[in-house]
């Protein structure tokens, strides 16, 4: 992916604000595309089985953390 240059990023910015992309944004209009779009968040976000395994196995290594950190506050 090719990286944007300060020029490039300022053009793209100012024909963004030209064209007020949100102005014509709608969402999801049917019922199936509402049904579909209210389960981003468990297939892409917070909520999504990937996120969720990883926290699972970060939680052990997190507890650990604090204990060092409480015992070196301890010691203070």
């Amino acid at each position: 992916m090719p990286r944007w240059t300060d020029e490039t990023r300022a053009r793209q910015a100012e024909l963004i604000r030209i064209h007020r992309p949100w102005e014509k944004s709608t969402g999801p209009r049917t019922e199936e595309g509402k049904l579909k779009s209210c389960q981003n968040a468990y297939v892409h976000g917070a909520y999504s089985l990937d996120v969720k395994g990883r926290s699972a196995r970060l939680r052990p290594l997190l507890g650990l953390i604090y204990a060092i950190r409480n015992r070196s506050r301890a010691k203070r």
